[in-house]
């Protein structure tokens, strides 16, 4: 027997018996209890994150801000900057604005009420709600100065963005 179709019977083997163990222990899988209910009251909904979780959570709260009061965004960006461009088709979105402007040269972003009439844009698309339900929201923008990947700048846009938005953001 050659090392190659030894391998290949221990190979062939090793399948066989994970099969037959899957199938023994019905697929290796139990469901798991049900979770309780847990009271949350659907009035007091709010999102944060940091860094990547910011950009996050301000997408979040922006587009479903009928259902979410207010956002905490530690070091993080404004909402559509990754946006290159709408159409009826759908948001065309660059990773390339991700990692430049976006993240590290937000003095290469578009001046802020660009982004505010994308928010609205996509509103009247029925895309995202209505941005006059920000109206009611808080917002804190922290810029995070421990690390060198955000800048201060990077969270000053993001503020600025939600103030034409008739959104109160505190820094």
């Amino acid at each position: 027997m050659s090392i190659s179709s030894g391998y290949r019977f221990v190979r062939h083997t090793g399948m066989a018996l994970l099969v037959v163990a899957a199938g023994w222990y019905g697929g290796g899988a139990w469901a798991a209890d049900p979770l309780e209910p847990f009271p949350v009251d659907s009035a007091q909904v709010s999102v944060s994150g940091i860094s990547s979780g910011a950009f996050m959570a301000n997408q979040l709260h922006m587009a479903h801000s009928a259902g979410i009061v207010g956002a905490g965004l530690i070091a993080g960006g404004l909402y559509g900057c990754t946006v290159d461009s709408v159409s009826e088709d759908g948001v065309f979105a660059l990773a390339s604005l991700a990692v430049g402007p976006c993240m590290s040269v937000p003095t290469l972003l578009r001046p802020v009420d660009f982004y505010a009439q994308l928010t609205a844009d996509l509103a009247a698309k029925g895309w995202i709600d209505p941005p006059s339900n920000l109206a009611r929201s808080r917002v804190y923008v922290l810029p995070d100065r421990l690390t060198r990947s955000s800048t201060p700048r990077r969270s000053n846009w993001a503020r600025d963005s939600i103030g034409p938005l008739a959104c109160p953001a505190r820094m």
